[in-house]
């Protein structure tokens, strides 16, 4: 069995650029979710309904 560390590095970079773009990243599992935003803010909170597996949804601001 091998203890070598492979990967793991893909969501955090993901999170960086989008921060960097002034956006978002939201996850939702079971009845739990999470939010950072881009003022850096970590939103935790509670669902009223039982999610399987783990969502995730992203956006940015719009040019005008």
């Amino acid at each position: 069995m091998s203890r070598r560390s492979e990967g793991g590095t893909g969501l955090s970079l993901l999170k960086d650029f989008i921060l960097e773009k002034r956006g978002y990243l939201y996850f939702s599992s079971g009845d739990g979710c999470v939010r950072i935003g881009n003022d850096r803010r970590f939103l935790s909170g509670s669902m009223a309904f039982n999610l399987p597996g783990v969502q995730m949804e992203f956006g940015f601001p719009e040019k005008r």
